[in-house]
C-alpha cells in the first residue's frame, strides 16, 4: 500500500488550499493584527502568537485573486520551510474550519485551472478541487519586506 500524506484542506474565500499537515503549526481564532505602516495591502500586520510576532497575510490577495482583505474566521499558523529559524512561522487568514484528509499522492489528479503566481497547481482531492500553494515563494515574499528580525 502506498504511503499516505496527512494533509489539511483549508477553506479560503474563493478557493481551498491543500497543505501537508506538518506545515501547519496551529489553527487559531482570528483577531485583528497590529498594523505595520508602509506594507503591501496583502500583509495585514503582525499577529501575536505564543509570545511571537508572526506576519499575517491574505493568500488570495498576495496571489492576485482579490483586491481587498476578507473577514477571516481563523488564522493558520504555518511553519516556514527555509533555513532561517529566527523566522519560523507565518500566519494566513482562513475562512472556516480546515479538514484533515489522508492523501495518496498517486490518487491526486491535476486539474486545468488558471492560478496566480504562487499557485503550484490545482488538484482534485478527496474533498473536491484544491490549490497547492508555493509556500517557499510566499516565505520569500515575506522576507523581502522590512519586518522585525524575528517572526
Amino acid at each position: 500500500m502506498a504511503e499516505e500524506i496527512y494533509s489539511l484542506q483549508v477553506p479560503l474565500t474563493k478557493t481551498a488550499l491543500l497543505l501537508p499537515s506538518v506545515c501547519v503549526a496551529e489553527i487559531v481564532d482570528a483577531y485583528p493584527p497590529q498594523p505595520v505602516p508602509g506594507m503591501p495591502i496583502w500583509l495585514l500586520g503582525l499577529f501575536d502568537w505564543r509570545k511571537r510576532q508572526v506576519p499575517l497575510f491574505d493568500y488570495e490577495m498576495l496571489n492576485g485573486r482579490r483586491d481587498f482583505p476578507s473577514a477571516a474566521t481563523r488564522i493558520a499558523i504555518l511553519n516556514t520551510l527555509g533555513p532561517d529559524r529566527q523566522r519560523a512561522f507565518m500566519g494566513m487568514t482562513v475562512q472556516g474550519i480546515p479538514h484533515l484528509v489522508r492523501i495518496q499522492p498517486q490518487a491526486l489528479r491535476g486539474v486545468e485551472q488558471q492560478g496566480g503566481p504562487l499557485t503550484k497547481m490545482f488538484v482534485q482531492g478527496p474533498l473536491g478541487r484544491a490549490e497547492l500553494p508555493d509556500l517557499l515563494a510566499i516565505e520569500s515574499q515575506l522576507q523581502q519586506l522590512q519586518l522585525p528580525e524575528q517572526w
